[in-house]
């Protein structure tokens, strides 16, 4: 798995903390491959580890999220460097401050004026490196990575000392020399600083993800590494050892120009290709955007136009050359212009890809001052150059036009609508005016047709013989079937013209007192009622009483020729959560054949001579179920009784366990 800049910046602390870690052993337990790697060379100081340790924890916590962290990093880098800076206070004035073996003794046996205490050269670089890291904690980046880079330079040109055993760079007397592992620490630290921000100062540079970083990266290690290895195989091969020195620096200098040249051309040819995918991918982009159907704008942070297609210029009147290098607030209707400034440096602040405007009717303006209406979206694109807006901009004027079309259309559908709803307000007016006239046109000779029949048969009974009363018993019938058949026709009327008036009812109750009023009528008969318990609804209680009288009372009825009978209320639960309510009974029943004749106006499936009635009970009954939102049906067959269901759907506040 490959380590991100930051991660490798932790990995180079902990091996900071590691190397004083185990020099501190080697102090504690008198270990010479801890203190100094091996017998003869210089050892890393006690005050010297213990610097380091606070540098490598200040270095894992210096970019912490937790402010806590970061304040212990910043204190961890002031003692350290408080540490140095007294060290080399005591060189400069000749003090002995007692924090050179504040930790551990020096060996009497250790050749040094200064028991304990660091190299000047250690000291100087813990200095800049404890700035390095307090500009890193504070942000100041750049001058973080120049200190740091100095102390790298300086760890290098000390390990270059002990690797071509040239004693004058790793020491300036022979009691202060800096050891080989600590110039190893500082060239770590630099490293580390450098990769904990791989995007500011110095390191931004280094690297970004551009031709002149992968260069940097490349030649990096071979300008360093390169004369390196090249120095040691002239100092050390036995070869160079027969030339004099002039014409080693000669071969040391062709070899170091040949292996570079080398690096540069292979350097260059990847760049090219580099440079040539990045020229296909914008001429890729340049196609996309030239073959988008809406109109692309691409603006910077200071708002200038710097990209725009042929929808564009087609869009807004303009040229390409016109628009590049302008501000777009030239796009924007001069009333919007200012507001526009405003957002558009709020979308710079928080970039998110969106739709501009809100929900608010966005137009441009044209070159001849036209406004044109738009929709636009917006993309957030991060480039080298800065932070650029990619603007899509679609015309909508035949939108609008629709819409427009649309709203007048529905403006003259409401007028006629509201023209039509006034016609059936007066028609049904009419229709009231018509009902009412008609019921007491009819009721007025009805009654004096029913009122002289009685007298008839009352006064001149003697006077008549069978058939002629029985003339007159029939025209008193027909008669009073007639007013019925008014009443209905009225109540049915009613029906379409009443107010919904939903509340809770209790069917189950409801049916109850139905049951009970049917029996006190007709005490004598032998029926049995089976009502399923607190069946609760929402519904029109004078509507719903008036169906479910109809219902029951057609129950009693057909099964009037019957010597026992039952009559059932209750609830089903369909597989899609609908409850059913029904009323069934064990009576005459019907032929299924007919039973689209059932709920009709007017409609008799038996003669009156079998069962009274006019026809208009079941059509009432289904004319509430659909002011219910609801509908009623039946099944039944011939002497078998018969089953009435309806629905009220959204109406169910409960039902009764099954």
């Amino acid at each position: 798995m490959r380590l991100t800049h930051k991660q490798a910046a932790y990995v180079i602390s902990y091996g900071i903390v590691t190397i004083s870690a185990l020099v501190l052993l080697g102090w504690a337990f008198d270990i010479t491959l801890f203190k100094s790697l091996q017998s003869g060379l210089t050892s890393m100081k006690a005050n010297t580890a213990l610097t380091f340790l606070l540098f490598g924890f200040s270095l894992r916590f210096s970019d912490h999220l937790n402010s806590t962290y970061r304040r212990l990093a910043l204190l961890l880098a002031a003692v350290g460097l408080l540490i140095s800076l007294l060290t080399l206070f005591e060189y400069w004035f000749g003090w002995n401050l007692g924090i050179d073996e504040a930790l551990f003794a020096d060996p009497a046996t250790a050749v040094t004026h200064f028991p304990g205490r660091m190299s000047i050269a250690t000291a100087l670089c813990f200095v800049l490196a404890g700035i390095a890291l307090i500009l890193t904690i504070l942000r100041h980046h750049l001058a973080a990575h120049v200190a740091a880079v100095f102390v790298g330079f300086l760890g290098l040109l000390v390990l270059l000392g002990y690797l071509y055993n040239v004693s004058s760079l790793y020491q300036v007397f022979v009691f202060n020399s800096m050891a080989a592992h600590v110039a190893v620490a500082f060239a770590l630290f630099s490293l580390g600083i450098l990769h904990l921000h791989p995007r500011a100062g110095l390191s931004a540079l280094i690297f970004n993800d551009t031709a002149g970083g992968l260069l940097v990266r490349r030649l990096i290690p071979a300008v360093i590494l390169t004369p390196i290895v090249l120095g040691g195989l002239v100092v050390f091969s036995p070869q160079t050892a027969a030339f004099d020195s002039k014409f080693n620096i000669s071969l040391l200098v062709l070899s170091n120009v040949a292996v570079l040249f080398l690096v540069l051309l292979w350097s260059a040819s990847s760049l090219q290709a580099l440079d040539l995918d990045r020229r296909q991918s914008n001429q890729q982009f340049r196609l996309a955007v030239e073959a988008s159907p809406g109109a692309i704008i691409l603006v910077n942070q200071a708002g200038k136009i710097t990209l725009v297609n042929a929808q564009a210029e087609t869009l807004f009147g303009y040229t390409r050359a016109e628009l590049l290098g302008q501000t777009v607030e030239m796009l924007v209707p001069e009333q919007f212009t200012g507001p526009h400034v405003h957002d558009r440096t709020g979308f710079f602040a928080a970039p998110t890809a969106r739709p501009m405007g809100g929900g608010r009717d966005l137009f441009g303006r044209r070159k001849d001052g036209r406004q044109v209406p738009v929709e636009i979206g917006l993309n957030p694109i991060q480039t080298n150059e800065g932070q650029f807006v990619l603007a899509s901009i679609i015309d909508i004027t035949e939108r609008k036009q629709a819409e427009a079309e649309i709203h007048t259309m529905n403006r003259e559908l409401e007028l006629r609508v509201a023209e039509r709803t006034a016609q059936l307000q007066a028609a049904n007016r009419e229709l009231e005016a018509f009902a009412y006239s008609v019921s007491h046109d009819l009721r007025a000779p009805l009654r004096s047709i029913d009122g002289f029949s009685l007298a008839l048969l009352e006064d001149y009974a003697d006077s008549l013989n069978d058939e002629a009363q029985n003339y007159l018993l029939r025209v008193r019938a027909a008669s009073q079937r007639m007013a019925q058949l008014i009443d209905d026709l009225l109540s049915l009327s009613r029906l379409t013209r009443s107010e919904l008036r939903p509340v809770s009812v209790n069917l189950s109750e409801m049916v109850e007192s139905i049951a009970e009023e049917l029996q006190q009528a007709e005490p004598t008969r032998n029926v049995t009622f089976v009502i399923a318990p607190g069946v609760m609804v929402r519904a029109d209680v004078s509507l719903l009483r008036a169906a479910l009288e109809n219902l029951l009372n057609n129950a009693w009825k057909f099964t009037a020729t019957h010597a026992s009978a039952t009559i059932e209320f209750g609830v089903q639960q369909r597989p899609s959560n609908e409850t059913i309510y029904f009323v069934r009974d064990d009576g005459a029943g019907f032929d299924m054949t007919y039973v689209d004749k059932l709920f009709g106006a007017f409609q008799r499936l038996h003669t009156t001579a079998e069962f009274s009635g006019t026809g208009i009970g079941l059509a009432t009954v289904q004319r509430i179920m659909h002011r219910h939102g609801g509908h009623a049906w039946a099944e039944g067959a011939v002497e078998r009784g018969a089953t009435f269901y309806f629905t009220l759907p959204g109406t169910a506040v409960n039902h009764p366990p099954k």
